[in-house]
């Protein structure tokens, strides 16, 4: 049986809810990973930061830092769903410490996620030198072939959360 099973995929396409329902079926713990990270940063600094302020206020090595540390203490837990950030697997480290766990690229249809980004104001991952839709195109591009690379399959998220679990259920089922 697989230890963990990671979902990874851009900001919006559903990791923490499609995470969360699909921990539920398979009855193991739910982390997402995101909301770890934020509880890490607020017992070391007793400081209540969203990942986007983290990230704004004391830069992306900090993040990526304590993004790594969150991670490897997520992997020691017993088997979980974890849900990752859409920027955690672009760190090599991070790449090498999720090789043993199932990952599930997990997408929607773009122009989808594209407008749920933008309904929360422009992600701090987006550089201020391009328009938030050239960011977009460029970083989708870039992370698509990192998830592509590192995933054992890919689920498109655009139906229901009980049929999108069920397509991943399915999957798990067939695994050794």
């Amino acid at each position: 049986m697989i230890k963990h099973v990671l979902l990874m995929g851009f900001k919006h396409v559903g990791k923490s809810v499609i995470g969360s329902a699909l921990a539920d079926q398979l009855k193991r713990p739910f982390i997402d990973l995101d909301h770890a990270i934020e509880r890490v940063f607020q017992a070391r600094f007793a400081k209540q930061l969203t990942c986007r302020q983290i990230m704004q206020q004391q830069g992306e090595i900090f993040f990526s830092d304590l993004e790594q540390h969150t991670l490897r203490d997520a992997l020691q837990t017993p088997a979980a769903v974890i849900a990752l950030g859409g920027g955690t697997l672009m760190n090599t480290p991070n790449q090498l410490l999720v090789k043993t766990a199932q990952l599930i690229h997990l997408t929607a249809p773009r122009a989808q996620v594209f407008e749920r980004i933008m309904q929360t104001g422009r992600p701090a991952f987006f550089d201020e030198a391009s328009t938030p839709f050239e960011n977009f195109n460029r970083l989708w591009a870039a992370r698509e072939k990192v998830y592509h690379s590192l995933s054992n399959d890919t689920v498109v998220n655009d139906s229901s959360i009980a049929s999108t679990v069920e397509k991943i259920a399915n999957l798990l089922q067939t695994l050794p």
